[in-house]
């Protein structure tokens, strides 16, 4: 799904493959596979209330890390915040850390804590995985790519530092910006220029912009329609953009005012509002 426009400053736009998403969740499945059983084992298992107590930890402790750790998982595999994630994340890394020390500390034998070192390998392996990535390139222009709809604040704060005035607003299902919402750009201001902005099943959206027209800020909005599928409209406001008043979406539209998610798009020139917008729709 595409939309083709006359004169936006966004160009050389194209998707990512699947392959490290499907890496990113084999590991992190298998990873939360292994906390879920050793929560488990904690709160069911002799031999491994025995060994809390050996290494010096009282019950109640044992019994509240198994219950932190079943929360850590339904974090990690739930679709969150990036900050909820993080969290998990950083908590996962303390209590593997921890179980290593404390096995050092009573002078343990490699066969009793190699658990944890095996845990915190895959622990590394899984990672984070990024919701976006912002790179400015040796020719001046800054290439943007969403891989997950969250963290809005942070990719306008990458942007920022790259030099690129934005407002991200990613929006709840069945819910957009009212519109109007702020003034477009308008041709003059965008440049000659030419973009190609194609929709991605691996749920990947990738754009480079060329210059940011002065006066201007870069406007990032989505929606999410019927069966989940997501739509990313892109566009450029002239001046300051206004905050975002989210209403009911309206039947048949999509993120900007454009066509809905899932709508097959192939047109030039006038955008949604004036023709600086560029959709991209997200399996």
């Amino acid at each position: 799904m595409e939309m083709t426009l006359e004169k936006p400053a966004l160009v050389a736009a194209r998707t990512t493959p699947k392959a490290v998403t499907i890496a990113y969740w084999t590991v992190t499945a298998i990873f939360c596979l292994q906390m879920s059983f050793t929560a488990y084992a904690q709160l069911r298992l002799p031999q491994v209330a025995e060994m809390f107590t050996h290494l010096g930890f009282p019950g109640y402790f044992r019994v509240e890390l198994s219950w932190v750790k079943l929360l850590g998982v339904v974090l990690m595999l739930a679709p969150v915040g990036a900050r909820l994630k993080e969290w998990a994340y950083a908590g996962f890394a303390i209590t593997l850390a921890s179980a290593l020390i404390a096995h050092f500390s009573v002078g343990d034998s490699p066969a009793v804590w190699i658990w944890a070192a095996g845990a915190g390998v895959l622990f590394l392996s899984a990672g984070t995985q990024s919701a976006y990535a912002v790179t400015r390139n040796t020719d001046g222009t800054v290439t943007v790519e969403i891989d997950s709809l969250s963290d809005a604040a942070g990719l306008e704060a990458k942007l920022r530092d790259a030099g690129v005035s934005a407002v991200v607003e990613y929006l709840p299902v069945g819910k957009a910006c009212k519109q109007p919402w702020f003034t477009p750009a308008g041709h003059d201001a965008i440049g000659p220029q030419q973009s190609s902005v194609g929709g991605s099943t691996g749920g990947t959206t990738r754009f480079t912009i060329t210059k940011p027209p002065a006066g201007t800020t870069l406007v990032i909005s989505t929606q999410t329609g019927a069966g989940g599928m997501q739509a990313v409209g892109i566009a450029y406001a002239r001046g300051e953009v206004p905050p975002c008043q989210v209403v009911d979406a309206p039947d048949g539209s999509g993120p900007l005012g454009g066509p809905p998610a899932g709508a097959v798009v192939h047109t030039t020139g006038q955008g949604s509002q004036s023709g600086e917008g560029v959709q991209t729709s997200r399996g």
